[in-house]
């Protein structure tokens, strides 16, 4: 018996074959689209909910401070009181500041930046307790008094 012998031929490529997409072998483009959909909803809704538990968070009493109850040397002539009330009032700030604010440190130092008597804000310390004490340089008449 004799064998027939193939001969093997070789495919010329035109050039149109050469940049054709290839064939997808995986799942439609319909699948990838709607699992993109999915994971950007998934995120979406964490995202959204992340936001919700922070305002309601940041609403409850024990993550609140009253203005009042900042921890600050007053200028001379002045209580504290009084000097507390004049920066609110200043500042347009509310009767209750929340601790969990990430610009706090920033709203007070504007606040207390604004009152007249004040020069410069040395520092502004939030404990984890809740105490915010504020360190002022007071203007004077014969130069600056820090306290």
């Amino acid at each position: 018996m004799r064998r027939k012998s193939r001969k093997r031929t070789a495919r010329l490529v035109t050039p149109a074959a050469a940049w054709a997409v290839p064939r997808r072998h995986g799942p439609p483009v319909a699948v990838d689209l709607a699992i993109v959909c999915a994971v950007a909803l998934a995120w979406g809704s964490l995202w959204l909910a992340g936001q919700w538990a922070e305002s309601a968070i940041a609403a409850d009493a024990r993550f609140q401070q009253a203005f009042a109850a900042i921890d600050c040397t007053p200028p001379p002539g002045q209580s504290r009181t009084d000097f507390l009330d004049d920066v609110q009032y200043l500042s347009l700030l509310p009767d209750r500041i929340s601790l969990l604010d990430r610009e706090l440190r920033q709203r007070l130092s504007h606040a207390f930046a604004l009152h007249p008597d004040v020069e410069t804000v040395e520092s502004i310390t939030i404990e984890t307790s809740g105490r915010i004490q504020v360190e002022l340089r007071y203007r004077s008449n014969a130069g600056t008094t820090r306290v």
